[in-house]
């Protein structure tokens, strides 16, 4: 009877050729360029109807008794506080607000086909990646998607119901606690965690094996912690990151890095010593060699013909 073999073959499949690779991402690298394209596209227009619509917002944080008074004599007396102004703009503009949610909406969803080809890319490079980020960061960007669009068509539902009570500071924080909108907020932080730390994590490990520029990769890592932490709540530096990652994959920064030509790992070239540089007149080199005081002519005068030497008869 046959002994069996003290190795057995193993149940997990062969890593791709560096050449199936190359072939493979041509098609994903395309997609996810457009995709990003058209994302940037959108997160500008929505920055820009943003800021269109905030400079209509009436300021209430400061008002003095003269024109409080003034205001009343005249039938225009100012609103209780600020936080009705701002209810009464969201309520007169919610058709711009539902616009605003729909654009962000998109911008989250368009970012799933670059950062999953960067976390797979980088996977099958070498790069310490679980396979199960790609689905979790599809899944937290799809949160992010749905909670936008759902936080901008229930707020102003939410401020009609605040109206209704009466529309002061505390009627507006009493209807935002017993609304949906506290619901909405649920996917936006677990989509926010989701997605952010694996955008991280693509983002360094596509730097090592050489898929991404340097400030690029510890760039995309501060772009996953304003995920977790939106200290950065426009979108437009997330937007310049997505424009530089999708110009360094259509080659368009310099050329396409060598680790996406070779389908492997690519160490980053360490950066050249500067070369010495000419000086003008074609006088050498700097760090040449030093003139002999010599043979060198006198300052200010031609060079002193040989005689003989001193002591030796003529």
């Amino acid at each position: 009877m046959a002994r069996p073999p003290k190795t057995l073959p193993s149940s997990e499949p062969a890593a791709p050729a560096p050449s199936q690779i190359v072939e493979a991402e041509v098609t994903p690298r395309r997609n996810a360029v457009i995709a990003t394209g058209i994302a940037v596209l959108l997160t500008v227009v929505a920055v820009i109807l943003e800021h269109l619509l905030s400079n209509e917002v009436p300021d209430f944080h400061q008002i003095d008794i003269v024109q409080s008074m003034a205001g009343t004599a005249t039938g225009t007396a100012p609103g209780h506080s600020f936080l009705t102004a701002v209810g009464t703009f969201k309520l007169d503009h919610a058709t711009e607000t539902e616009l605003i949610s729909i654009l962000r909406a998109l911008t989250y969803a368009l970012m799933i086909p670059l950062v999953v080809l960067l976390l797979r890319a980088a996977r099958l490079r070498g790069g310490t990646l679980g396979k199960f980020l790609e689905p979790v960061v599809t899944i937290g960007l799809a949160l992010l998607a749905i909670g936008t669009v759902a936080a901008g068509f229930l707020e102003p539902a939410f401020y009609r119901h605040a109206k209704e009570l009466g529309f002061t500071p505390g009627d507006i924080r009493y209807a935002y606690k017993h609304s949906s909108l506290v619901f909405a907020s649920i996917p936006l932080t677990i989509g926010a965690l989701a997605a952010g730390v694996p955008i991280a994590l693509a983002s360094i490990q596509s730097f090592r094996v050489g898929l991404l520029p340097t400030f690029a990769g510890y760039m995309g890592v501060l772009i996953g912690m304003l995920f977790i932490l939106p200290f950065e709540p426009t979108g437009l530096l997330r937007a310049l990151w997505l424009s530089w990652v999708a110009a360094t994959i259509a080659g368009g920064m310099g050329g396409l890095p060598p680790a996406w030509a070779a389908g492997e790992a690519v160490e980053m070239a360490p950066r050249q010593p500067r070369q010495p540089r000419e000086s003008i007149g074609g006088r050498g080199k700097k760090g040449s060699e030093p003139v002999d005081v010599e043979k060198a002519p006198a300052a200010g005068g031609k060079k002193k013909p040989a005689g003989k030497p001193k002591g030796i008869p003529g």
